[in-house]
């Protein structure tokens, strides 16, 4: 199965990255082929469609979500993309492994 880790960081080898890191390398011990990508505001998601698993992560700044992040969700295709998959539930997935 295939899973990507969508999300977004001020920094650079931070805590959201090596959070993100431990979430890809528990899939890839489950038998998962994992990418991480970041989200940039105005990207095209429709790459999107050849994962079984997509998560979105972004870290909490003095209380509101990362501007990359909150970008990406309104002036993008990346909530339409979320909406027309099925995508099912990570844990149900991860169970199966």
């Amino acid at each position: 199965m295939k899973a990507i880790i969508l999300y977004d960081a001020l920094t650079t080898g931070g805590s959201t990255d090596r959070i993100i890191d431990t979430i890809g390398q528990t899939l890839v011990e489950r038998g998962f082929y994992v990418e991480k990508a970041k989200t940039p505001p105005r990207a095209d998601y429709s790459f999107l469609e050849e994962f079984d698993v997509v998560i979105l992560g972004t870290p909490i700044y003095n209380l509101a979500m990362s501007p990359n992040f909150i970008g990406a969700l309104n002036q993008s295709n990346l909530l339409e993309k979320a909406r027309t998959n099925s995508w099912r539930s990570l844990w149900s997935l991860v169970d199966q492994k």
